[in-house]
């Protein structure tokens, strides 16, 4: 179950579509999450299961791993649902 995964597995999991079937996650797709976490202030919790957060950082966790498929369209419902007021 996500939950119980650390927050930086769960924004890699993001990323798995990219990966190279045999080739893992590359140092370029590394750096992409590292950033991701940054930009969402979840860089301190990133080695904590996601069950261990607050609502709004778990909200926050989800959008990350999001974030990291660097896809050009998101269809998010209610994104903002359980967010700080400065996130929103």
């Amino acid at each position: 179950m996500p939950q119980y995964l650390a927050v930086a597995k769960l924004v890699e999991l993001g990323g798995f579509s990219r990966q190279a079937l045999l080739g893992g996650t590359r140092a370029a797709d590394r750096a992409r999450f590292a950033d991701v976490l940054a930009l969402l202030k979840l860089s301190a919790q990133a080695h904590l299961p996601v069950n261990q957060l607050s609502g709004g950082q778990r909200q926050r966790a989800w959008i990350a791993m999001i974030l990291a498929q660097a896809a050009n369209v998101f269809l998010l419902d209610e994104a903002v649902n359980h967010l700080d007021i400065r996130f929103q």
